[in-house]
């Protein structure tokens, strides 16, 4: 797959020119290999497996670059390369998972970005895996009391006034 410079990509934003991308054109696409969209590919796209999406514009095609976290495995993660004609045709996609390798790729990582970029087109917005840094901080939160009144009140401690000196 001939691809563009990667320097020449910016990160996909509510701006941002796209060709209307709808599920029939991904049937289309999977359909040619015996695959549908499944339940397993929107999954990872609606959990946030996809780490960036990345678009360039460039020879009369969009060429869309994202990273997708392994299913399985915590740090492992692919890159899914998508080419899309002016008509928001799917033309070539590959991934770097064992089953995604070629210019015809059709695997469940392929399918979570085919399936993040219709959900642009129809909202706007893609969801990605949250950063650390997004995330509320644990240790600032007041943790839950676990002891109960009566056992304060059995303690009952003696009033600094009964106490011998």
């Amino acid at each position: 797959m001939h691809l563009p410079d990667t320097a020449s990509y910016k990160d996909l934003h509510a701006e941002m020119h796209l060709p209307k991308i709808n599920t029939a054109k991904i049937t289309t696409y999977l359909g040619t290999y015996g695959k549908k969209l499944d339940h397993n590919s929107c999954a990872l796209y609606s959990n946030g497996y996809i780490n960036f999406v990345r678009l360039c514009e460039a020879d009369n095609f969009f060429f869309i670059r994202a990273e997708c976290r392994a299913q399985m495995k915590v740090k492992v993660t692919y890159t899914v390369d998508i080419c899309l004609d002016k008509c928001g045709v799917v033309q070539q996609c590959q991934c770097e998972c064992g089953a995604g390798m070629g210019p015809q790729a059709h695997c469940k990582h392929v399918g979570a970005v085919l399936y993040g970029l219709v959900k642009f087109c129809e909202v706007g917005e893609f969801t990605v895996a949250e950063t650390c840094t997004q995330k509320l901080q644990t240790f600032h939160q007041t943790k839950k009391h676990l002891g109960s009144p009566l056992k304060a009140a059995a303690l009952k401690l003696p009033v600094s006034s009964e106490i011998d000196l």
